[in-house]
């Protein structure tokens, strides 16, 4: 799944770089999550939480994407989430044009989905 959302990245920034010049990002471009942010997709590949900051609560979802800018000591993030009653703790590298680096929970997430419970930035993973 980590393929098609990343392809459907892919598709989606060369239509709009063929209908319009998007801003630069220092962190690369990642489908309607601005840099900076991390960002929450439900199975529909929408966004349905996106954010700057830390964040706590419970948000069903699909795939979640750190698209941080570099920032030493504060650009991963740690994700607690779950899938049924069972508790997965994941840290997360920024997003970065070319990045080799796990940036986002999408083939670990049951196609059933699972839930955010907390997502915290943090130094390295």
């Amino acid at each position: 799944m980590r393929r098609s959302l990343t392809m459907a990245a892919v598709m989606a920034a060369t239509v709009l770089s063929a209908t319009a010049t998007a801003p630069a990002s220092a962190s690369g471009y990642v489908y309607d999550c601005p840099a900076g942010n991390w960002c929450i997709y439900d199975s529909s590949n929408d966004v349905v939480r996106k954010s700057e900051g830390n964040w706590s609560g419970a948000q069903s979802f699909r795939a979640l994407v750190n698209n941080g800018n570099r920032d030493p000591g504060r650009d991963h993030i740690q994700v607690v989430w779950y899938t049924g009653s069972t508790r997965h703790s994941t840290c997360l590298h920024y997003y970065y044009d070319g990045s080799k680096e796990h940036f986002s929970l999408d083939d670990e997430v049951p196609n059933g989905g699972g839930w955010v419970q907390s997502v915290t930035w943090r130094g390295e993973c």
